[in-house]
């Protein structure tokens, strides 16, 4: 197999070239062409100046052949999306979305298929594909078994977990993926480390959450089954597709493990959170508000979900005890989902944690409070309401309203929060491999984790600890669950800006009690990702073997 630095280099072009293909293929069927009397007219056009329909075959014939012309691929795909938002009616539509958003008129996110391209397109050229891709060693033997993976398309850590899995799993499994979406499906092969499209389903009906898995998905699933003959599905996600799917793997006698990543088996809002941004611990009888939903998997859901929810978990239950194995990564996660479903209470449950590559972040910082220097405290990730922006932009104006005695930072995609403030710098989105380097640019005092939801592990609490910095966190979920069992920082409700900024004064005042979790952190062993991987593999044999 190739080397690590080679296998990492040509993950991330693969992932950025199926997510621009990706963006060509949801523009012939976004809704926005289907509004205007000439949009057939218009789309035809569209897709005879772009090759899109005559050109597919090509692409992917490309996308198949040597990676040394993956580098050619990418840029006919963002010559052709740069072409589709110069067109007009794309043009109009980005201008309608802007005044909606200025006008304060938006009730959802109005998003285009387009949208992150741009960030995507730079992120690509700061750092193209130079790497060598010789292969260094042997092939799985022919006897070796088979791994069926189905997680959502969509982003995030689900993904990267998943990816950091497969990775090293494919030293030991023929590993095949499933990626499901609202109007298709994507079929991969791991091939020397990387994930490469083999094939695609497309759906004459979209994807609901209400519905069961219709013939035409389960027909497909039947199909790669019957091809792979997996010996171990790992199911990491419902959307997409539906609980159901695990009765297909067990009628061709395959061993389900289900990883819970989030609560959508609980309640498809899968964050537990209200429309007002409250945590409601999926208690829908004692709420009588509506279910905050991602919108961009949920067009029409029904309403209210509060009361959809609780026949929702009724319907899935019997799929979800056919499961051979229970994975959660952390004992809160667990904890929540036994007061939805007892009986997993009397099932053994996994717990295992996502690893993490502390070598990357080597050596950890040592930031050093001075009554001199002003605390450097950095938000890091993607600001979005279930991560605390109303709760950072509140400590954001306390903060200001102080004359700004803290140096606030975010680090990741603001968001709601793109306009400069006084005291708090924007940094912009990231690539995961950049992370180390830019915390070290910053070399933050501390870092928030101020979720409104209870998390089910948090990658950035392990980001934050790799690269040696105290944390200031949600008391809720695993966030909460860690902190307290490791030390390493401080919990807090993530209610009240002006008791976080408080709480912030405190730690910077406190010297002795700042450096005494530095320490503690210094001295943590996390679990790694070749352990992490170590103990899913101990998992797949064990049900291999029953």
């Amino acid at each position: 197999h190739p080397d690590e630095n080679t296998i990492v280099s040509l993950r991330r072009v693969h992932a950025q070239w199926d997510r621009l293909y990706r963006v060509l293929l949801d523009v012939e069927e976004f809704w926005w062409w289907k509004i205007w009397p000439f949009s057939d007219r218009a789309l035809t056009g569209l897709q005879r100046e772009l090759h899109c329909t005559a050109n597919r075959e090509s692409l992917e014939a490309q996308r198949r052949d040597e990676v040394t012309r993956m580098e050619e691929s990418i840029e006919g795909l963002i010559h052709r999306i740069e072409s589709i938002e110069r067109h007009p009616w794309w043009r109009l539509g980005l201008g309608m979305r802007r005044l909606a958003g200025g006008l304060g008129l938006k009730s959802r996110e109005f998003t285009l298929p387009t949208d992150g391209v741009e960030a995507l397109v730079q992120q690509y050229r700061e750092n193209p594909l130079n790497a060598s891709t010789e292969n260094t060693g042997d092939a799985l033997p022919p006897e070796a078994p088979t791994l069926l993976t189905l997680l959502h398309d969509g982003d995030g850590g689900t993904q990267f977990t998943t990816l950091d899995l497969l990775a090293r799993a494919c030293l030991s499994y023929r590993c095949v993926v499933v990626k499901t979406g609202l109007e298709a499906w994507w079929l991969y092969e791991m091939q020397d480390g990387i994930l490469r499209m083999v094939d695609e389903h497309r759906f004459q009906e979209s994807w609901r959450v209400e519905a069961t898995l219709d013939d035409e998905r389960r027909r497909v699933l039947d199909v790669i089954v019957a091809n792979y003959s997996p010996d171990v599905a790992h199911l990491h996600h419902f959307l997409g597709h539906h609980p159901e799917s695990i009765q297909v793997l067990k009628d061709h006698d395959v061993r389900v493990v289900l990883t819970f990543h989030d609560f959508y088996c609980v309640c498809p809002g899968f964050k537990l959170l209200n429309e007002e941004g409250q945590y409601c611990a999926g208690n829908c009888a004692e709420s009588d508000s509506d279910c905050s939903l991602a919108c961009n998997w949920f067009i029409n859901p029904p309403r209210p979900m509060s009361a959809f929810s609780p026949e929702w978990r009724a319907g899935i239950e019997p799929f979800l005890q056919q499961c051979d194995a229970f994975v959660t990564p952390s004992e809160s996660t667990r904890d929540i989902l036994v007061t939805h479903y007892p009986w997993l209470g009397e099932r053994e449950v996994s717990v295992i944690e996502h690893g993490i590559d502390q070598s990357e972040f080597s050596p950890a910082l040592s930031p050093t409070l001075s009554k001199d220097t002003p605390m450097r405290v950095l938000f890091l990730g993607t600001l979005t309401r279930d991560k605390g922006a109303v709760l950072l932009e509140g400590i954001m104006a306390e903060n200001e309203h102080a004359e700004c005695p803290i140096q606030l930072h975010v680090l990741g995609d603001s968001g709601r929060l793109r306009e400069e403030r006084a005291g708090c710098t924007f940094h912009g989105a990231y690539q995961r491999e950049d992370l180390p380097r830019l915390l070290a640019t910053i070399n933050p005092h501390l870092i928030l984790i101020p979720s409104i939801w209870p998390e089910t592990f948090c990658c950035t609490l392990s980001e934050a600890w790799a690269a040696g910095i105290p944390v200031l966190g949600s008391h809720l979920g695993a966030i909460g669950e860690r902190i307290t069992r490791n030390g390493g920082g401080w919990t807090l409700a993530p209610e009240d800006p002006a008791q976080w900024l408080a709480t912030i004064h405190a730690i910077g005042d406190d010297e002795q009690g700042y450096h005494a979790h530095a320490e503690r952190i210094r001295e943590m062993e996390l679990l790694g990702m070749d352990e992490s991987t170590g103990l899913y593999l101990e998992l797949y044999q064990s049900l291999r073997d029953i």
